[in-house]
């Protein structure tokens, strides 16, 4: 471009030199053949004065006609340039402007798209050449009255929408669009010029913080706690309906409030505004209990945990939760009050018990010397008057022999009921296998009884005497209850880790599930003396003798096959272990 401007130049400069040269020959030739004042030659050279001038005056105009007009030429060619840069210019803003731009005739018309029209409208720029604006890139607001350019039409100068356009995929784009009106020079309306910015992923971010801001509303109206929170100074922001309730203040009132001078009490003041400095330091402060203040001056028991609130790393506050705590420190005070009631009805009880103990003892111990001194004027009936009694007189005694008998072994099992749990039992290291067969040889089971007992011993800690008690009591009752020609009873443990559970199977009659509470009470039997004899203490001998070792038993059973009684006896440590043998000691 600037080689031809220099071009053009030169050749003014040759125009203008040809002109001269031009004229200086057409004035000779006029005046050799109209003037006839010589020869061509000798006008061509002629230094006559006056035709000097003339021709000195005519070159002249033509040399500052040449220069004028070079330099038009050279400033409509600036002109041109200056032209065509911003033009080209204007062209690049066009065509990468962020926003997506169009023209648009009267007629609807596309005359012009930038290529962030073609990409927000999803069309290609050959599909857009002539084409309808609303066939390239429907929008809600085509052929209504809110169209831009009917509005543009009746005169409007500006227009800012919102409008929602459809691609031709079915693909939906909310725009933000700005429409001008786009005339000629001489002002004549040609169309419209309509900038878009596609703002669906803004509209879905505003719709999502939107949703999140409702959804965090939401939480803070229906948490069950109340929940404030604060400046860096202290000053409430927001608080939700539960402190509103709880406090007794609106949240008009409590917006922009100290939240230590509106709630704390003069009582609290201090703790509550340490609380507050150390929640907006940072430390770790565990939940506390304490007492704040309502409106109307009445107190509430809560229980407050604070935090900050960090933007980043900025600090913009703190939140406070309150749990209202009243209705648990009314019940706390009565569980305090009814513990006290409950101790002492509980030491009222344990000594009703030991005198009852005491009772039991006494009586079954006074018992013996009566029901020793009967049997023996039984015997000496027997022995000194059997010729003078007939039969039947020998069945009355036979009969007052028995039932002396059965008090004796009633007194006995009473007394040792009264006696388990009266004192803290002598704990010992006990080995279960030979305890076991000890009690099997007492028993003098039939030779058709089959017992299998643990092929290993074992050493546990508990009391000798309650241990014989126990297993002698459960063997017995599974060769009573037992109607098959072969009974079969079975002694089984095993090693829980913190204790030790026992099992003692038998094939016998077996127990209703409705009994299986009952039978474990005293004096608790399910069939007649005549059926099954027994004074009906064994098993609460049994069950008592467990839970003083701190174990528990329970029976399983099916009527006609059997039962199974499971008792567990945790392990005792062995500096436990020396304890309680002290304790015991000092009890004997």
């Amino acid at each position: 471009m600037k080689h031809k401007r220099i071009k053009l130049h030169k050749n003014m400069v040759w125009i203008g030199i040809g002109m001269i040269v031009l004229f200086w020959l057409l004035e000779s030739l006029i005046h050799t053949i109209v003037f006839h004042t010589g020869t061509f030659v000798e006008q061509l050279v002629s230094l006559d004065p006056h035709e000097l001038w003339m021709r000195s005056l005519v070159i002249g105009i033509i040399i500052i006609f040449s220069v004028y007009a070079q330099f038009i030429t050279r400033k409509s060619n600036r002109d041109e340039e200056a032209t065509k840069r911003a033009l080209a210019e204007l062209d690049q803003i066009f065509n990468t402007a962020a926003d997506g731009m169009c023209v648009i005739d009267r007629n609807f018309n596309l005359l012009r798209v930038n290529k962030t029209f073609l990409t927000i409208a999803g069309i290609s720029k050959d599909e857009a050449v002539s084409k309808k604006c609303y066939e390239m890139f429907h929008g809600s607001l085509c052929h209504t009255q809110s169209c831009p350019l009917t509005r543009i039409l009746k005169g409007e100068e500006h227009i800012e929408c919102k409008v929602e356009k459809e691609r031709d995929d079915g693909t939906r784009i909310l725009c933000l669009m700005s429409v001008t009106p786009f005339r000629e020079t001489e002002g004549e309306l040609i169309g419209i010029i309509e900038d878009f910015k596609d703002i669906t992923k803004r509209k879905n971010a505003e719709m999502e913080n939107e949703e999140h801001h409702l959804y965090l509303e939401a939480v803070l109206a229906n948490a069950p706690d109340a929940i404030i929170t604060m400046d860096a100074h202290h000053k409430i922001i927001m608080c939700n309906q539960v402190a509103e309730k709880l406090f007794g203040y609106s949240k008009k009132e409590m917006i922009g409030k100290d939240i230590d001078d509106l709630i704390a009490g003069a009582d609290k003041f201090g703790e509550a505004k340490l609380y507050s400095k150390q929640v907006l330091s940072g430390e770790n402060i565990p939940t506390i209990e304490t007492v704040r203040y309502r409106k109307d001056g009445t107190s509430v028991d809560v229980m407050m945990a604070g935090s900050q609130i960090l933007i980043g790393n900025e600090l913009v506050g703190a939140v406070a939760v309150y749990t209202d705590i009243t209705k648990r420190k009314q019940m706390e005070e009565k569980i305090k009050k009814y513990s006290l009631e409950l101790e002492h009805k509980i030491e009222e009880l344990r000594k009703v018990n030991d005198e009852l103990s005491q009772y039991t003892y006494a009586v079954s111990h006074d018992l013996r010397a009566p029901l020793r001194a009967l049997n023996n004027y039984c015997r000496f009936l027997q022995e000194d008057c059997s010729n003078s009694l007939d039969d039947i007189g020998q069945e009355y005694i036979q009969g007052i022999t028995e039932n002396v008998w059965h008090m004796e072994e009633l007194v006995t099992d009473l007394l040792e009921y009264s006696i388990i749990g009266k004192t803290i039992p002598k704990i010992t290291n006990l080995n279960v296998g030979k305890l076991l067969a000890r009690i099997v040889s007492q028993l003098h089971p039939d030779e058709n009884v089959k017992i299998t007992l643990p092929k290993e011993d074992i050493i546990i800690q508990a009391n000798e005497i309650q241990m014989e008690q126990l297993f002698s009591n459960l063997l017995s009752n599974a060769f009573k209850f037992n109607q098959l020609s072969k009974p079969h009873i079975l002694v089984e443990y095993k090693d829980l880790g913190d204790a030790w559970k026992f099992a003692v199977r038998d094939n016998g009659i077996g127990i209703e599930s409705r009994h299986f509470n009952k039978i474990f009470g005293i004096f608790q039997r399910l069939h007649t003396q005549e059926e099954y004899e027994g004074t009906g203490i064994g098993l609460a001998i049994v069950k008592k003798a467990v839970e003083q070792h701190g174990g528990t038993i329970w029976v399983e059973s099916t009527p006609g096959k059997g039962s199974i009684f499971t008792f567990t006896l945790p392990k005792i440590k062995a500096e436990k272990l020396n304890q309680k043998t002290g304790n015991a000691r000092e009890q004997i």
